[in-house]
């Protein structure tokens, strides 16, 4: 990876799609029951995560899609570390493929976004992404393993934050929780401030995820729980 923002984008997206470690099985319990009281097929399962995928459109004026990764397209970080060589694929009834965007070339650095959605057999098992993200020690992991691959740039990584409850308005029940990790390149007058957020929203067996990547300030909270929101929607509306 040769852009700083890239690796920490696609370390996040692993991260999005694997489980982490041992979780509380009362959780698990909560979150199975609260799942969807009827099982997905896998071809209901396929066009709910394929909805669920934002357009360019939806993001607001000025922005493109950029690229497109199939789902069965696997990019190693040095993220995997922090959750381990052998965590298994969560989405095991259907997967989407990852949607990457890019904002509005006003600025210094261009905005970057990026979707992908998922399906699992098991109501729980979409949902352990919220315990991973909260996790201590997965974000000192995380903020550790960028700072090492990429400090000697002159990118200091600050101390990440970690928040649920992002989604608002939707009537259905869901889990949605936010990572946010600030970074600033080069020192004194001429520090640039950055920040990266993982934005995850689950609903029983489906779940999404939305990283972006951008100078501070240049995508706001109001965006990001738009999207948030507006994806939400999507997985749990009814199946087309």
């Amino acid at each position: 990876m040769r852009r700083a923002r890239a690796v920490v984008l696609a370390a996040l997206v692993v991260l999005a799609a694997c489980s982490g470690g041992d979780d509380d099985d009362d959780d698990d319990d909560d979150r199975e029951a609260s799942g969807s009281a009827t099982a997905l097929s896998a071809e209901d399962a396929q066009a709910i995560v394929d909805g669920a995928l934002l357009d360019a459109g939806d993001l607001g004026e000025g922005w493109e899609l950029s690229s497109t990764i199939p789902a069965d397209e696997e990019e190693p970080t040095p993220a995997d570390e922090c959750v381990g060589e052998d965590d298994v694929d969560n989405a095991d009834l259907a997967e989407s493929e990852e949607r990457r965007f890019t904002g509005p070339r006003d600025a210094v650095v261009a905005p970057e976004v990026g979707i992908s959605a998922g399906a699992a057999t098991d109501p729980a098992t979409l949902a352990r992404i919220h315990d991973v993200l909260a996790d201590t020690e997965v974000q000192s992991c995380l903020r550790d393993t960028f700072q090492s691959t990429m400090g000697e740039g002159g990118l200091e990584i600050g101390e990440p934050t970690f928040a649920e409850g992002i989604v608002v308005g939707v009537d259905v029940e869901v889990e949605s929780s936010r990572l946010t990790m600030p970074m600033v390149f080069g020192t004194g007058s001429g520090a640039v401030h950055a920040v990266v957020e993982l934005v995850y929203v689950t609903a029983g067996q489906v779940g999404a995820g939305i990283f972006a990547f951008g100078l501070d300030g240049a995508i706001t909270d109001e965006q990001l729980t738009d999207w948030a929101t507006e994806v939400a929607g999507r997985l749990t509306g009814p199946v087309s």
